[in-house]
């Protein structure tokens, strides 16, 4: 059980095979901030209880105020996306690591809008990372936007 103090709210978990370890990601948003614990579970006890250790805590929002949180994983590639509101109306916010979680490349606003854009929802495979949301941005009322991202050099023009 992974304790903490203040409060909390929107909670995403996302697992995968690692060097035929299993991984356990935990996107928690914690007072304001976008907090992901990596846990590596190790056995279950003689109640059937799973004990681990959590490898390290990583503070990924930075800015704003972060809700919504969306975690994938493919491979070593871990995929994180949520919804921020820090230049004047809610965006999608997004960053890659490459290494399982141990560090984390810079922040890239995806939906880049006047409208409000929330609720994140992101898949992996490889190096691809599939990211939708809803957004008004358009006609006042509620759609969803896709944005595809091939992640492996992570530049601009590999985002569509």
């Amino acid at each position: 059980m992974v304790k903490t103090r203040g409060s909390y709210g929107h909670l995403k978990i996302s697992c995968w095979i690692n060097s035929e370890k299993l991984v356990i990601l935990i996107g928690l948003l914690f007072q304001i901030s976008l907090v992901l614990l990596a846990f590596h579970p190790i056995a279950a006890d003689t109640q059937g209880q799973t004990k681990g250790t959590i490898n390290h805590a990583t503070n990924l929002s930075l800015t704003g105020t972060a809700i919504y949180p969306a975690v994938a994983a493919s491979s070593n590639n871990v995929y994180v996306a949520w919804t921020d509101y820090f230049v004047g109306n809610d965006e999608i916010l997004f960053r890659k690591s490459d290494d399982s979680s141990a560090t984390f490349r810079n922040i890239i606003n995806l939906s880049k809008n006047p409208g409000s854009s929330q609720r994140p929802q992101i898949v992996a495979a490889g190096n691809y990372a599939y990211v939708l949301w809803n957004d008004n941005t358009y006609d006042g009322t509620w759609n969803i936007l896709f944005k595809s991202i091939r992640t492996k050099i992570l530049l601009p023009s590999t985002i569509q």
